[in-house]
This record gives C-alpha cells, structure tokens and sequence, in this order.
C-alpha cells in the first residue's frame, strides 16, 4: 500500500511492517553490544529487552528468548561472512580469490561488531543449535570450490583433495577468529591469517607457481584492515 493510513483509519500494512523491522532491528543489536560487553552467558532477556528500549510484548513478538535473538546473529553473522568472501571473486586465479576471500572476511571481524560476536557464539549457542555444523559446512564448500577451480587452473597440486584443502583452511580460519575473539586486538585477526596462509600457501599450490602467490600474500598483508 502507498498510504500510511488505510480506509479504517489504521496504519497501513507497510508502516506496521516497518515498524517491526525497526524493532527487530534494535534488539538484536542491543543483543549485539550486550554479549560483546559482557558475553553470553552474563547476559540475560529482561537486560536486552531494557537495552533496546522496547516493552517485553515487542521483545516477545519476535524472539522467546535470548538464545533465539543469539541464532539470529549467527545467521546474520553466516550471511555476512560469504557475502564478503564471494563478493572479492572477480575472476582470475581462483588462489588469489581465496586469500582476498578470506582477508576480507578477516578484516569483516575487525569492523562488523555482529560478526565477531557470531562467532564467538558458533561455539556456544551454535553446537547446540547445529547451526555451527552447518555453517562450517557451507564456509567449507565456498572455499573448497575455489580450490577446485584452482586445481583446474593448474596452481593447485593435483595430489590434493581440493575439498579437504578447503575444510582445512576453513577450520584454520575458524581458529584464527575464535583466538582473535579471546585477545585485545581485534586487528590481530587479519595477521593471523597472513600468517596462516604463509604456512598453508607452500603445502597447497604447486612449487612452480608458490612465488607468485607469495608475493600475491605479501601485497594482502600490506593493504589496509
């Protein structure tokens, strides 16, 4: 509807549809800010419910309780992430696309609060929801596709599994942000992944090729977070 009022004299359905996603909106960064603050466990319904500013009925109207307002952020926090990794893959080596990928996922943890705490809360609220599974799962599989690609482009060594390489630099990342997560530092996050893939990089491509995608690293690590 194009009126804010209808017939009856209520709010139109499109203003009431707003309202709502305002409202949804404010919660879960209220959730956000609370969980990063004082982490999950502290933190309870009735503080977010006070955070946001919203009366229990609204709270209520769209989460039961604080571990539905964490799997929305997991959600949002999945979506994120291969978003950004998808989003830096403007062809070419299919190597270099998965280290931009995963900088740019890196450095999605240093400037999205959402995304840091999603991923704090993979490996709490998100094993017992499956949602971790999941979404390693899928991070997995759009690293392991590149991979393939790569191996297809003859970077890659062909002795490899392209989708165990991608599981294993996945599970690396993974480990790279829950450490991250734990320490001051958010920016740390992007090192440690330079330094991930300097480790990773020689077991994967073929050694003709392993300086040119070294250099391609060294020129990563010197672009800004």
């Amino acid at each position: 509807m194009n009126t804010t009022i209808d017939d009856g004299g209520r709010p139109s359905e499109k203003r009431v549809q707003t309202r709502s996603v305002v409202t949804r909106r404010r919660i879960v960064d209220s959730a956000i800010r609370l969980f990063a603050e004082q982490g999950y466990p502290a933190t309870g319904t009735r503080e977010i419910i006070a955070q946001s500013g919203m009366t229990g009925g609204a709270f209520y109207h769209h989460f039961g309780d604080k571990d539905s307002v964490a799997k929305a952020i997991l959600a949002e926090a999945n979506a994120r992430v291969l978003a950004a990794f998808v989003a830096t893959d403007a062809g070419g080596p299919a190597v270099e696309a998965a280290i931009r990928g995963t900088f740019a996922v890196a450095s999605l943890h240093v400037s999205d609060a959402g995304v840091r705490v999603g991923s704090q809360l993979l490996h709490t609220v998100g094993q017992a929801t499956g949602q971790a599974g999941r979404y390693f799962a899928a991070w997995s599989d759009a690293l392991g596709a590149q991979f393939d690609r790569g191996q297809r482009q003859g970077d890659v060594r062909n002795d490899l599994d392209p989708e165990v390489v991608g599981r294993s630099v996945a599970s690396a990342s993974y480990g790279a942000w829950a450490v991250a997560g734990l320490t001051p530092g958010d920016s740390d996050v992007v090192t440690r992944m330079a330094d991930l893939w300097d480790v990773m990089l020689p077991a994967i491509v073929v050694p003709e090729v392993a300086p040119r995608f070294l250099g391609y690293l060294r020129e990563q690590r010197r672009q800004p977070n």
